[in-house]
């Protein structure tokens, strides 16, 4: 499930509900129930599509080696998950093979 992030303030008869640059999430059937004031509202991502935008979050796991283990060669499984066009997929793929050449 992505994360979007507000571009504008969410206001309902001159009130903030939701505020810029704050962080939501959908549900299973994309809506987002709110609290508000004036009682418990319900926003599609439709309804949102011109306020949010997909946060890309990156996930990095670091593990600290040995001394003994840091100019040891092995086999080693590099994996990125994305979510972007088979297109920009190709490209990124591209990207990193010729970039991971160049390192290696």
């Amino acid at each position: 499930m992505s994360n979007y992030k507000l571009t504008e303030d969410l206001k309902i008869i001159n009130t903030i509900i939701l505020p810029k640059n704050g962080v939501i999430s959908f549900d299973d059937d994309d809506t987002i129930k709110v609290s508000t004031e004036y009682g418990p509202m319900t926003f599609t991502k439709d309804s949102l599509k011109d306020k949010i935008e997909v946060i890309n979050e990156l996930e990095v796991n670091i593990i600290i080696l040995d001394e003994a283990d840091e100019d040891t060669i092995k086999n080693y499984r590099l994996q990125l998950d994305v979510k972007t066009t088979p297109r920009k997929a190709k490209e990124i793929e591209n990207y990193l093979r010729k970039t991971l050449q160049d390192m290696l």
